[in-house]
């Protein structure tokens, strides 16, 4: 969801998400109607250059969700990381960083 907050009008489609999560097409289907259910997000059929393709959009209710997810997530960070430094924040984040370039590369 935090990938259609970022689009123009909370508004991406479905090949675009499975592009970017690097899944299939019946597993983004699968995730798409369960978000759907909640009500966090709506779809429609969408002709584009001769093409149908599903347009998703972030609801009212998904853009709160993901907003007070943001809130929770800044507190853990801040209470995970209140005795380090700041200097001991920035190599913490620079190393894990590099793991996760490494275990994307390992992924190929």
């Amino acid at each position: 969801m935090s990938f259609i907050y970022r689009k123009e009008n909370f508004t991406t489609t479905q090949k675009d998400l499975e592009i970017f999560l690097d899944v299939s097409h019946p597993t983004i289907n699968g995730i798409l109607k369960r978000l759907e259910e909640k009500k966090f997000i709506t779809t429609e059929m969408t002709k584009k250059d001769g093409h149908l393709s599903k347009t998703v959009r972030l609801t009212k209710k998904g853009e709160n969700v993901l907003i007070e997810s943001e809130k929770e997530k800044n507190l853990h960070e801040e209470a995970l990381s209140a005795y380090l430094t700041k200097d001991e924040r920035n190599k913490l984040i620079e190393l894990l960083l590099k793991v996760q370039k490494s275990a994307s590369e390992m992924e190929k």
